[in-house]
């Protein structure tokens, strides 16, 4: 009897360890942490004042950066859209379109990030 107590006790151990690591496995997961999600060009209110109607698309570009979206028939619109979700809820969305005539800035429509 003593040998058959002796064989058993790691098996007790074993069982308790693997208890314990299911347990805290299903403990942690029941949190769920949803990441910050930023998608698109985020545009400050001071790079925007920095543009001038007459201003070439080279020279745009060098303030803003590239724009999320370049439509394929009119490419003398550049819109430069942002989004941030906290949380699964959207905080905060911005778009911001500029019109080009003759690769020349005409017209800034929209609003930059406050």
């Amino acid at each position: 009897m003593n040998v058959e107590h002796k064989n058993t006790e790691p098996l007790k151990q074993m069982q308790k360890i693997l208890i314990q690591i299911i347990s805290l496995a299903i403990l942690t997961s029941c949190s769920v942490y949803r990441a910050e999600l930023q998608q698109g060009n985020l545009i400050s209110q001071e790079s925007v004042a920095m543009l001038r109607v007459g201003m070439d698309k080279r020279e745009v570009q060098k303030i803003l950066g590239t724009p999320m979206v370049r439509h394929a028939f009119t490419r003398d619109r550049w819109d430069y859209f942002y989004s941030l979700k906290q949380d699964g809820k959207l905080v905060k969305k911005t778009n911001l379109s500029l019109s080009f005539n003759k690769n020349r800035l005409t017209q800034i429509s929209g609003k930059a990030a406050e």
